[in-house]
């Protein structure tokens, strides 16, 4: 083949035109000069037609002279227009005299190859697809099996206690290496504490994070929503109110992130849960999630042993009232029956004389008494708990109105006891009940006498405190023993020296008697030096609130309201469809209203 370039032409058989691969030589400028057959096969152009073309007519944004030296891809263009990868190989050459450079390339179509990497790289991208979609399952598995396992280890027991226990132990190792968890009523009163640790040994020196039983914490410091802590935030661990003995613990544990999680359920915080890693610095948003997700459960889980204990307190309240009920109701029943049977027996034998049946007929009646003290006391307690109880406060001078209920007071204590009723010089307004105060202070006279076997004296003392008032009784009997002094206001609370002095009673008076107190604002206690050393009880009550409306306001206000009663009242005598002792109570009310404005006007 002939060419320009002579110095290269050994004539028709020499290797140029053999080389299986495609070969172009091209100048300086990218103008091919040489193309062997390979090429023509290749890209579709003989050589006759594309020697002396520009290398970017099959191989474009080519520049021979610019090319690095090394197999490089570009996209070629075959004659018909089609495309195709090529890898080009260049190498620099020049002539003997050094006088031209010319660069030698070596063509490949590595179009199928290219095709198989694309194919290969596509089901790689695939296959880790895959494996990332078999390992994100696997994950999600394993949490679901995590939090299935979790929920059968909650509801495996409704013991309260128990599943704290549980609940301190599911997230280690998984979550965190440290978990306490703080059961809470609902004012946030710290009820039960447990925690757990990945270190057995570890584990017994959080003994002191257990003792914060009765510990109130800041419901405007809690969060409703998982709450990280770090380390060194103090602000933040005051959200548990800790002691320094728990700081002194934590800081032990050398805790490099923790996460406070709410347990909630039903809009209500029953507990915290606080999760602690001594390896890891941060949570993953996948732990905390997974966090939240056990706390759901957790919180269920908590709700329902909550729940179980109120059943299983309220059937241990109901059976221990049907036993003391039954026990006490007992007693006065065959003293009925024993007198009736008395009498029965005394007429029938013609012996029941006047004596005989004003004795039978007194115990009797005792013992109906003491029966409707019982019922009395239970309806009482249910209409409490119920809001039922009538109660109906007015202004009170509290000193006039045990002065003028002392004759009262003195038959509750009986001739066997001696009453003594200490009165201060000065008013004592309350905004009170008489009924229920009155209630209030023959429960607790009634008690002094039953716990005074020996007689003695009882005193009822009212002083003027601080913000408020103090009723207080004090009797001469058998004492209280150590910690009774709230037992005996629970229900069915009796102090334990109750039954070895046989004295009657259910536990439902001193209850009654708190219950209504706090219904008026106030509070109840008890002190006593011990048994046999006499008991004082106290009733603090709040000072009537002052007026803001004038003397004259008030007699202004006061006439228009009997003005209006003496109109309504009026209306109803008038009219002749209603009743005719309708109508006289409604005139009888006019003018009672009538009178009442009367002497209000000459005040």
């Amino acid at each position: 083949m002939s060419t320009p370039l002579g110095w290269l032409d050994l004539g028709p058989g020499w290797l140029f035109e053999h080389i299986r691969d495609a070969v172009a030589v091209v100048d300086a400028h990218g103008t091919i000069r040489l193309w062997n057959p390979a090429a023509e096969q290749l890209f579709g152009h003989p050589a006759a037609t594309i020697v002396g073309c520009p290398i970017d007519l099959v191989l474009p944004k080519l520049a021979a002279g610019r090319c690095e030296p090394g197999p490089i891809e570009r996209t070629g263009r075959q004659r018909s227009g089609a495309e195709l990868r090529v890898e080009v190989s260049v190498s620099s050459i020049q002539t003997s005299t050094g006088a031209a450079r010319y660069g030698l390339l070596v063509l490949r179509d590595v179009t199928a190859r290219t095709e198989a990497e694309r194919e290969i790289a596509e089901r790689r991208r695939t296959e880790r697809a895959l494996i990332e979609s078999e390992e994100r399952l696997q994950h999600a598995l394993a949490t679901q099996r995590f939090l299935d396992d979790a929920s059968n280890e909650l509801a495996a027991s409704l013991d309260y206690e128990t599943t704290l226990q549980r609940m301190a132990r599911l997230p280690l190792p998984r979550l965190a290496e440290v978990c306490v968890v703080y059961g809470l009523d609902d004012d946030l009163v710290v009820e039960g504490a447990t925690a757990s640790h990945v270190d057995v040994v570890r584990e017994l020196a959080l003994e002191p994070l257990l003792a914060c039983t009765g510990r109130r914490l800041d419901r405007l410091a809690l969060l409703d929503e998982l709450q990280p802590i770090e380390p060194s935030d103090e602000q933040a661990w005051r959200v548990l109110a800790l002691s320094a003995d728990e700081h002194r613990v934590l800081g032990g544990l050398q805790l490099r992130s923790a996460i406070l999680v709410p347990l909630s359920t039903r809009g209500r915080l029953l507990g915290l849960m606080l999760l602690g890693s001594t390896s890891t610095a941060g949570w993953q948003p996948s732990g905390t999630a997974l966090a939240e997700d056990l706390a759901r459960r957790c919180a269920l889980a908590l709700d329902n042993a909550r729940l179980y204990r109120t059943a299983q307190q309220a059937i241990a309240a109901r059976d221990q009232f049907l036993s003391i009920a039954s026990h006490e109701l007992r007693a006065p029943l065959a003293r009925l029956k024993s007198h009736a049977e008395v009498l029965l027996m005394a007429h029938g034998a013609d012996q029941l004389d006047a004596e005989r049946l004003r004795w039978s007929v007194q115990r009797i009646n005792a013992s109906v008494d003491r029966l409707a003290a019982l019922t009395k006391d239970v309806l009482d307690l249910s209409r409490l708990r119920g809001g039922h109880l009538p109660f109906r406060p007015r202004p009170v001078e509290l000193a006039q109105f045990l002065s003028d209920l002392e004759t009262r007071f003195a038959d509750a204590v009986g001739e066997r006891h001696a009453l003594r009723l200490e009165l201060p010089p000065s008013a004592c307004p309350v905004l009170v009940d008489q009924d229920r105060i009155e209630q209030i202070l023959i429960n607790l006279l009634d008690n002094a006498v039953k716990y005074s076997p020996s007689d003695g004296e009882i005193v009822l003392r009212l002083e003027a405190v601080e913000d408020g008032v103090q009723l207080s009784v004090r009797d001469q009997g058998v004492g209280l023993p150590d910690g009774a002094g709230e037992l005996i206001f629970e229900p069915f609370g009796r102090a334990a020296n109750a039954e070895q002095w046989n004295v009657p009673g259910m536990g439902l008076g001193l209850h009654i008697c708190r219950l209504i107190v706090e219904r008026h604002g106030g509070r109840i206690w008890a002190e006593s030096d011990g048994e046999l050393r006499g008991t004082t009880v106290n009733v603090w009550l709040p000072f009537a609130p002052e007026s803001p409306m004038s003397s004259s306001e008030a007699k202004h206000l006061l006439t228009n309201q009997l003005t209006l009663a003496v109109g309504y009242c009026e209306l109803l005598a008038t009219n002749p469809s209603l009743p005719e002792d309708v109508r006289a109570q409604a005139l009888g009310a006019m003018h009672g209203a009538q009178g009442a404005a009367a002497t209000l006007e000459k005040l």
